[in-house]
């Protein structure tokens, strides 16, 4: 393979937006079979190629997406495709899950940034509590004190 078409298939497959595995069960195949002149639904051996193709769902994404496959049936019935369609709807795109990683990265920076700012917030109201608690207990340990000075000056004022 020339260096300009290995680019060109890398940048083809780069550019493909892969399929997540959807969410919820994957769906049964239903296949019609005749019983006393009218069509009865039951469940099949998996879907058939037509119907994955009419989907719109590669076959080896099919197999790790874990769907039945029945390789030898042809029929194409329109309750299986549409059952598929619905299905693999609900599969998030990997272009989908980057932008919500980002959404959920700026949120979790934007929590964190409120979580530090309420935390300064707690440190200078402790900070403020604490030295409320210094000038109550510094006036607390003067009480004494200036209490003996004033027994003392009173003592000393008659004996002057």
């Amino acid at each position: 393979m020339a260096p300009k078409q290995k680019k060109q298939a890398a940048d083809a497959k780069a550019a493909k937006v892969t399929m997540a595995k959807p969410s919820g069960t994957a769906p049964l195949a239903m296949v019609q079979s005749r019983h006393d002149l009218s069509l009865v639904s039951r469940p099949g051996r998996g879907f058939s190629m037509a119907e994955l193709e009419a989907a719109s769902i590669p076959r080896g994404t099919a197999g790790r997406w874990g769907l039945q496959i029945d390789v030898r049936r042809r029929s194409s019935i329109e309750a299986n495709v549409g059952a598929l369609r619905t299905w693999a709807a609900s599969s998030p795109t990997k272009a989908a899950k980057v932008g919500e990683a980002k959404k959920v990265e700026e949120e979790i920076v934007k929590l964190e940034k409120e979580v530090v700012r309420e935390a300064e917030k707690g440190v200078a109201k402790a900070k403020k509590a604490a030295k409320k608690v210094e000038k109550e207990a510094a006036a607390e340990v003067e009480k004494p004190l200036k209490a003996r000075q004033r027994k003392k000056a009173t003592k000393e004022k008659p004996s002057a």
